[in-house]
């Protein structure tokens, strides 16, 4: 029997654990052994050599950077183990390039969005790219409809103000500051632009030759940073005086209008998805340019009408979608004044999951990746 390693680590509010709880459980289903070592261990290495010594280890899954040795060449842990390693990340590829570019190694490195697949094989000709999109399984009872006791839920953290974090920008000084304006102009006229051509385009028009992924990376970190933000903003802001139910912190701006919405703060996820299986509709807003998103699979999977930003991958008839730009308090009341539409929407999404984004369907697609050369 082959084994299949998965690293575990700190996970904010739970998030990567349930993803590995996922493939872990997928991969046993295929019938792998599975080890989930915890990559903080004093002898994670050593736990990881006595696995490699049975000579049968498939490879292991690095999710979100937990476990990942970015040590150079011939003396990469894994490397000197003969262990492969699947990366598997579900934010844009730039924030994590200091690993996926890594020398010396030939991981297999999985993206949401196939952009940014698309972007990293221009980047590094050669190297072995999937688009492996976010998974979750549908749970077996869904609340029934009309005991459902929530009518919108929104599960994010506010990572600030909109207004806020571009006067922030000033801290960079005035020429940055104002570089990032006229990114941040053209990402609105193209929300589903890829973010880092978008930023060397506009770069080039400045007169800035942004082409080398670490000269783009601190415009499109910060860019990327405001444009969740202001994306859940929006959102919010469009939502205080409705029946909105919003999970996460950082809302206190917002909070002190009053109104219908309701804060209740952090949860872990556990907690926040009860939540979300008592809400008829889960309002989830996306960059255009981020691909999938756990949060829309996780109200999909709770029989929950998913609602949000418009993009081709979701497609169908599973996934309620609004187009970026549009005010999405529109959308959610629309959807939400047609009680049928809303619970056909929900049926559909929680019907679709697993033969369209079930962990198995995620796991075959790794394991049928080409292998290193």
């Amino acid at each position: 029997m082959a084994t299949v390693i998965l690293p575990t680590g700190a996970s904010y509010v739970g998030s990567v654990a349930a993803q590995l709880a996922g493939f872990a459980a997928a991969f046993a289903g295929l019938g792998y052994r599975v080890l989930t070592p915890d990559s903080r261990a004093p002898d994670y290495g050593r736990q990881i050599a006595d696995a490699a010594a049975h000579g049968d280890v498939a490879f292991i899954l690095c999710h979100s950077g937990i476990g990942f040795d970015q040590t150079p060449g011939p003396a990469n842990l894994y490397r000197r183990l003969g262990v492969p390693v699947v990366a598997v990340y579900v934010d844009p590829a730039l924030l994590y390039w200091d690993q996926i570019a890594l020398d010396g190694v030939d991981h297999l490195v999985t993206l949401i969005s196939a952009d940014d697949v698309a972007w990293c094989r221009r980047q590094l000709p050669g190297r072995r790219f999937l688009m492996l999109p976010h998974a979750a399984e549908p749970v077996a009872d869904p609340l029934p409809w009309a005991d459902r006791d929530l009518d919108i839920v929104l599960a994010a953290s506010a990572a600030g103000a909109p207004d806020e974090l571009r006067a922030g920008w000033q801290g960079f000084g005035p020429a940055v500051a104002a570089r990032l304006e006229a990114m941040r102009e053209a990402q609105a006229a193209q929300p589903e632009r890829h973010l880092a051509d978008l930023v060397a385009e506009t770069g080039r028009g400045l007169g800035l030759d942004l082409s080398a992924p670490l000269a783009a990376h601190p415009f499109v970190a910060t860019l990327d940073r405001y444009l969740r933000a202001a994306l859940r903003w929006q959102a919010v802001a469009a939502l205080t005086d409705a029946p909105l139910t919003v999970i996460g912190d950082g809302w206190d701006r917002l909070a002190a209008r009053g109104g219908r919405a309701r804060f209740v703060g952090r949860m872990d996820l556990n907690a926040a998805q009860t939540l979300v299986g008592r809400a008829r509709i889960s309002l989830n807003p996306m960059t255009g340019y981020h691909g999938s998103h756990e949060r829309v699979l996780h109200a999909m999977a709770a029989g929950t009408a998913a609602l949000t930003t418009g993009r081709a991958f979701w497609g169908g008839d599973a996934v309620g979608c609004y187009a970026p730009g549009s005010d999405p308090g529109e959308a959610a009341a629309a959807l939400l004044a047609d009680d049928a539409a809303c619970r056909a929407l929900a049926e559909a999404g929680w019907a679709a999951l697993p033969t369209r984004h079930g962990y198995v369907l995620r796991a075959q697609a790794i394991l049928a990746a080409p292998a290193p050369r």
